[in-house]
């Protein structure tokens, strides 16, 4: 029973990435609930069907607010992953890998990172020119994955 009102409730809610709810998108309108269906009478109700009725919009709300929860937190590690910027003068820090590096440094005895140096251009978001040293004899274009504050 649960599960098949969690399932409503995912539903029936409105998604970030789309705007509307599935069953909006699916139906093109949403469902009335079933509490919204029922015709309540004016006198006294049954003591049963208010708990019920409660229980039912307890959980949905509940389940509403666990979601959203969720979305929030795919949210957050969506933008921790989502790439840094830098302008041009910003100090860096530059990774080689082992293609780039000068013959004769090898292995776990290479240093990981040189730097820090100027970012002298930005050719895309995606790759920069660095103020790299004459005497590295190596090309001063990096990919952001390769650089770092």
């Amino acid at each position: 029973l649960a599960l098949s009102l969690a399932e409503f409730a995912y539903n029936n809610s409105e998604h970030r990435s789309t705007g509307k709810s599935p069953f909006s998108i699916v139906y093109t309108k949403v469902p009335r609930h079933m509490v919204d269906l029922l015709k309540l009478p004016s006198r006294e109700n049954s003591r049963s069907a208010t708990i019920c009725a409660n229980n039912y919009s307890d959980l949905f709300k509940e389940v509403h607010d666990v979601l959203e929860a969720s979305n929030q937190k795919y949210k957050q590690l969506a933008d921790k992953r989502r790439p840094m910027l830098f302008e041009v003068g910003d100090r860096v820090m530059v990774y080689l890998r082992k293609e780039r590096l000068p013959g004769g440094v090898h292995g776990e005895l290479r240093q990981r990172k040189y730097g820090p140096f100027s970012i002298l251009k930005k050719i895309s978001d995606n790759a920069y020119g660095v103020d790299l040293p004459r005497e590295m004899n190596i090309s001063n274009t990096f990919n952001m994955v390769d650089i770092s504050l």
